[in-house]
């Protein structure tokens, strides 16, 4: 039996061990957060509430298709830049990075990275290859994290800036280059660049290429977490996200039957199929249409933030590149070039009524981007007339009693204002204040018009 004395020593002890173990980062209820508790999280509420209306031409609407196609298959028809990968190395490096133990990365660690990478001898192969699994590009060739100064509001976990993206299965890739222990490979594709565990890639020959290349059916997968299974005797592969597409070969009642690439034992490619289920799968690229991409939307809402694609979930330019592949819809993989893929243009620097103004009179809900440095956002509608917005959100600039920056913790993919926790008074600043540009990313029927007399004549 623990005495008083004990119990209160063992108390302030523990009591103790809490305080210096806590960070700047609060995490945070939704009740803390009135949006949370207003808002409805359907952005089907939103898209039958919107009487904007948005002309696609079934033309334009087709070359944006087709440019996707490019852009997919871009790497296999060496339409390619290769990356400078030492001055890639020279700028990552230039940081002080720091462990999961949040001690200091050490230099020796860093030295052994570099030496695997086999720089000196980059690029020393021109491969067309494909993902045989779902994984993870990496910056630099290792499954260790590196984080910042984990006592900075906005660093440390989980923002691992060895992390870049997560790959879906199937993918077309280059390869150019591997380590020394042939761990790793340095990739590029319509995911960016990068290094991939070479267990998860395969080689692909002429053959593959040029059936995949040219199949005319496809399938969009429309949920997360979908299994992917060999037909022939129900062996699981993988699991793929929202967005991956794979050829498709025949249809049953309740699947499609689809082609999928696997490895050998020499790590060459091999056709297999697989069956995906109708009700994660789409034939086709989704119409694109404000109602197609609230069911999208809804079935990414509450996924759990991350950076860089981290535990197969999302950022917030992650979230817009896979939302729009779904409808064929090519985005670069950072926000800032995201927001200059529309018809784009900047508001920094205006009063925040009249920002608010500005995307409203000019925005189309579902069709329109807003971006500040570092993070972009789907304008989706308006909730008792404040801007709506849906977005992958880590959290909320927020200033602590001792006058050190702090964040409320969302952590995960919300529909807000631009305004969350206003009602808090130890926030920092606001989204619409710090809210630098939107972007439409279907243009005005006149210029979608021009685009297409102009790729007519190209083609003639």
């Amino acid at each position: 039996m623990y005495s008083n004395k004990n119990f209160i020593l063992k108390f302030l002890l523990f009591s103790f061990f809490i305080l210096s173990c806590k960070t700047v980062k609060e995490i945070t209820k939704e009740e803390d957060i009135e949006d949370l508790k207003k808002i409805p999280q359907n952005a089907l509420f939103f898209a039958d509430k919107s009487n904007v209306k948005l002309l696609i031409l079934p033309e334009f609407n087709n070359m944006l298709i087709q440019y996707y196609f490019k852009k997919y298959f871009e790497v296999w028809n060496n339409n390619y830049i290769i990356p400078n990968l030492k001055e890639y190395y020279e700028n990552f490096f230039k940081e002080e990075y720091y462990g999961e133990n949040k001690q200091k990365i050490e230099q020796d660690f860093i030295e052994k990275i570099i030496k695997n990478s086999d720089i000196n001898n980059y690029p020393s192969l021109s491969s067309e290859g494909i993902t045989v699994k779902t994984t993870e590009l990496r910056v630099i060739p290792t499954h260790k994290p590196f984080f910042k100064d984990f006592n900075k509001a906005g660093e440390g976990y989980p923002f691992d800036y060895a992390q870049s993206y997560i790959i879906n299965g199937n993918t077309p890739l280059k390869i150019l280059h591997m380590t020394e222990d042939k761990e790793w490979a340095f990739v590029i594709g319509i995911f960016g660049q990068g290094w991939v565990k070479t267990n998860d890639i395969a080689f692909v020959n002429k053959d593959i290429i040029n059936k995949i290349v040219t199949h005319k059916e496809w399938i969009v997968i429309i949920r997360d977490d979908v299994t992917i299974k060999l037909e022939e005797k129900n062996l699981f592969l993988y699991k793929v996200n929202i967005g991956a597409i794979f050829p498709l070969i025949k249809e049953k009642e309740t699947n499609f039957v689809v082609k999928v690439i696997v490895s050998n034992e020499y790590r060459e490619g091999v056709e297999k199929e697989v069956l995906i289920p109708k009700n994660v799968s789409n034939r086709g690229f989704m119409e694109l249409k404000k109602g197609n991409i609230a069911k999208i939307i809804n079935n990414m809402i509450g996924k759990p933030y991350s950076w860089g694609g981290l535990y197969g979930n999302r950022d917030c330019s992650g979230l817009v590149k896979d939302l729009f592949s779904v409808f064929g819809i090519y985005f670069p993989r950072f926000s800032y070039h995201q927001f200059q893929t529309g018809i784009y243009f900047t508001i920094d620097n205006l009063p925040l009524e009249l920002k608010e103004e500005i995307i409203k009179k000019n925005g189309f809900p579902f069709f329109t981007l807003i971006w500040m440095p570092g993070h972009i956002a789907i304008y989706i509608g308006e909730f008792e007339n404040k801007i709506v917005i849906f977005h992958s959100l880590w959290g909320i600039k927020t200033i602590k009693d001792d006058n050190t920056e702090s964040r409320k913790i969302i952590g995960k993919a919300v529909i807000t204002t631009l305004e969350p926790g206003k009602e808090n008074n130890n926030i920092k600043s606001t989204i619409l204040s710090r809210v630098s540009g939107i972007s439409n990313i279907i243009p005005p029927l006149y210029i979608q018009q021009m685009i297409i007399r102009s790729n007519l004549i190209i083609q003639q």
